[in-house]
């Protein structure tokens, strides 16, 4: 397989196009956002950047010896990129051509891969394509798979700055709070985020603040954002690293083993052994 296409450049996506590039294949990396790292994301404003995916990452040993190599900080019980998290991503993209802001939305097999877009562009031939995505989204692009055992929960994450350094707590209903330089994350938590789930972003902002400015003396804040990860974490996995629906055209993520960014890393690592015909890579 001389030229390979991934869809999705999150952890996953990225790890196994670095490894077939180091190997001496083509890649192209086809992302349907502006940036890449999935939900290692760094979002970036006036107010100053927002780590508005993960607040940490964690894996186990392998993935831990891999935040080693790419000069990662240790934070906590996890670790995290710098200047923010898709820096941990970063180093994983050297040498790989990234097509960012492209939807690819059906796949065609006819003499090797053709993936379409939502401009009605046509991408290819390829001669493998990986789908590196959230399953529900895989499932939609490629309806043979069976990834009906897998389930993926949402999350509203609020990004609001201050003018001053502030400190508010994680209390109900956030999962997590984070704050750096009057910049904060807060992370509603899955039974919240699923109620809400179809509300506008403005309205979700708005109740989201309040819950985090209940009981305390916390001015508003001169900025708030609200963002909806409608795949946020895996709660049921697939139980293998890769499911291969056929020898070119393989599926993998943190979904495949878990909700843990170390899994996105195992899983790609193995996507790439499979896509350059070792089978250890589908077990």
């Amino acid at each position: 397989m001389d030229n390979v296409a991934i869809i999705g450049a999150g952890l996953a996506g990225l790890t196994a196009a670095a490894e077939l590039v180091a190997a001496g294949r083509e890649v192209t990396v086809f992302e349907k956002s502006r940036g890449t790292g999935g939900r290692l994301a760094t979002r970036r404003g006036e107010p100053g950047p927002f780590d508005h995916g993960a607040p940490r990452a964690h894996g186990g040993a392998d993935f831990d010896a891999a935040m080693s190599v790419i000069g990662a900080v240790r934070s906590g019980d996890g670790w995290a990129g710098t200047p923010g998290m898709s820096g941990l991503v970063k180093p994983l993209e050297r040498g790989v051509e990234i097509r960012r802001g492209v939807r690819i939305v059906a796949l065609e097999e006819r003499s090797g891969w053709r993936l379409h877009d939502t401009e009605g562009e046509t991408h290819g031939p390829f001669a493998a394509v990986i789908v590196a995505i959230p399953a529900p989204q895989a499932a939609d692009l490629v309806p043979e798979a069976d990834l009906s055992g897998v389930m993926m929960i949402p999350q509203w994450t609020l990004m609001a700055a201050w003018e001053d350094a502030v400190a508010p707590r994680a209390v109900a209903p956030f999962e997590t709070v984070e704050g750096r330089d009057g910049r904060v994350v807060a992370h509603a938590g899955p039974d919240w985020s699923a109620a809400n789930l179809e509300r506008g972003a403005d309205e979700v902002a708005r109740d989201l603040v309040a819950a985090l400015r209940a009981g305390s003396d916390l001015p508003p804040p001169v900025h708030a954002a609200a963002h909806r990860w409608r795949h946020a974490r895996t709660a049921t996995a697939l139980g293998r690293p890769v499911l291969a629906v056929s020898e070119t055209c393989l599926l993998g993520g943190d979904w495949t083993l878990g909700p843990q960014a170390g899994h996105a890393l195992k899983s790609g690592r193995a996507l790439a052994r499979a896509c350059l015909g070792n089978g250890d890579g589908l077990s």
